[in-house]
């Protein structure tokens, strides 16, 4: 827990403005990436599991530049409840025009589950950094339940257009 501490001190000397362009600059990046053809999944199940879970770290350092990049109390990084609602806001925003964005790349779709993951892994990565600024004894618990939900939205963007393809936007 120490070294989470260390590196959230050491996270905490970025200037928002830096911030800011940060998530900016990795939004432009998951656009570019979106705009091309799928990866090709790791093998079987597991490994298109896999390939949707990575949504959810993806949209957590989305998540994390933002919350860098709101204003600062007395020179003090912290996770208020608006500050966490604007974040997982605007990630969501983000990751509904990326879907957006992807339906209308050839080889691409929209998928609302896909959507779900972004916006677990963005909540999740709020409520994880909260915990360990708050010095919460439970950080390591918030830490694990979102690994454990992103997972599980993942395996929902997997397996739900698999049993109702008729659906379009899974």
């Amino acid at each position: 827990m120490n070294a989470l501490r260390a590196l959230a001190a050491w996270l905490a000397r970025v200037p928002p403005v830096i911030a800011a362009l940060c998530a900016c600059a990795w939004y432009a990046l998951l656009w570019q990436l979106s705009s091309g053809p799928v990866p090709a999944p790791g093998s079987g199940l597991s490994g298109e599991v896999i390939a949707n879970w990575l949504h959810a770290p993806v949209y957590g350092v989305l998540a994390l530049a933002c919350l860098l990049a709101l204003p600062r109390v007395y020179n003090a990084w912290r996770v208020s409840w608006k500050g966490a609602v604007l974040v997982v806001g605007l990630c969501a925003l983000a990751g509904l025009i990326d879907e957006w964005h992807q339906h209308h790349v050839p080889g691409r779709d929209a998928s609302l589950p896909d959507l779900l993951t972004d916006v677990l892994g963005a909540l999740g990565t709020v409520w994880s950094v909260d915990g360990v600024l708050r010095c919460a004894r439970g950080a390591p618990w918030r830490m694990l339940l979102s690994l454990l939900a992103s997972v599980l939205g993942a395996a929902l963007a997997t397996l739900l257009p698999r049993l109702w393809p008729d659906l379009w936007w899974l």
